[in-house]
């Protein structure tokens, strides 16, 4: 798909998913494109990918070595996420398929995704807004009151890119920001963000919002499950804008219903 690619084969893009007007635009200066009606989205891969040069895909995608065996002529795999568990990179290896993703693209998106459910899994926003719409607010004392973010203690777990821009946003609430990852940051970086480093079950036990940011594989599949939510405050926030496989849902749910904890968020 590069200047030299020749009217004789104009490559062929194949979408998963239908992509926004100006995406399109730019795509079709490179290739014909295909994408799903909009009643097939989410459907049958194989199909739509068999005769395409190069795939555009999304975390829900699952790119495996069923489906890379239908595409003969596939050459590039492109995730539009910063993740790519869902692709099978032994396999595009295997077939001589280059794989691309996009690492930086939506980090301060992500960021603002996670402070955004934050404030309304602490505040109630949107049990609030159900609550009024439904014509059950006669000018009363709110029941919903919800609880304060600011000067609060924010507990990230997985200070990468998306985790320091968290804790700059946080320290516009005046929060006291703790992390736990795998790799300290050096003390310079931990003095620029505003943060300190703790093990994780302390950061557990002491935050009043835990926001969940590393990425998925083994080591952190159900990373927080049953005995990490039992750590927390029962006033605390679980906010999840990693992969859904990095928290065990069963477990929170049952935190939620017993109220072992307040709240919970997830943007995955």
């Amino acid at each position: 798909m590069s200047a030299g690619t020749t009217a004789a084969h104009k490559p062929l893009i194949a979408l998963s998913r239908r992509f926004p007007d100006a995406s399109l635009a730019i795509l079709r200066e490179l290739g014909e494109v295909r994408m799903p009606a909009e009643r097939e989205e989410g459907g049958d891969l194989a199909p739509l990918f068999e005769h395409a040069d190069c795939v555009l895909a999304i975390p829900g995608d699952r790119i495996d070595a069923t489906l890379l065996a239908a595409c003969t002529r596939l050459r590039f795999v492109i995730t539009i996420s910063a993740g790519f568990d869902h692709i099978d990179l032994q396999a595009c290896t295997a077939r001589g398929i280059r794989v691309a993703h996009t690492p930086g693209a939506v980090c301060a998106a992500t960021a603002d995704m996670a402070f955004g459910l934050l404030l309304a899994a602490s505040r109630r926003i949107v049990e609030a807004d159900a609550f009024v719409r439904a014509g059950r607010w006669v000018g009363q004392l709110s029941p919903l009151p919800g609880q304060d973010v600011h000067h609060r203690r924010m507990g990230i777990i997985g200070l990468g890119r998306i985790g320091a821009l968290l804790a700059r946003r946080a320290r516009g609430f005046d929060m006291n920001v703790c992390y736990h990852s795998r790799r300290r940051v050096s003390e310079q970086e931990e003095a620029a963000l505003g943060v300190c480093w703790l093990p994780l079950d302390e950061l557990l036990a002491q935050s009043d919002a835990v926001m969940v940011q590393v990425p998925y594989g083994p080591a952190t599949h159900h990373l927080v499950g049953t005995r990490e939510l039992s750590l927390m405050k029962k006033t605390a926030v679980l906010v999840n804008t990693a992969r859904g496989g990095v928290v065990d849902d069963a477990s929170l749910a049952a935190a939620l219903r017993e109220g072992r904890i307040a709240a919970a968020g997830g943007s995955t």
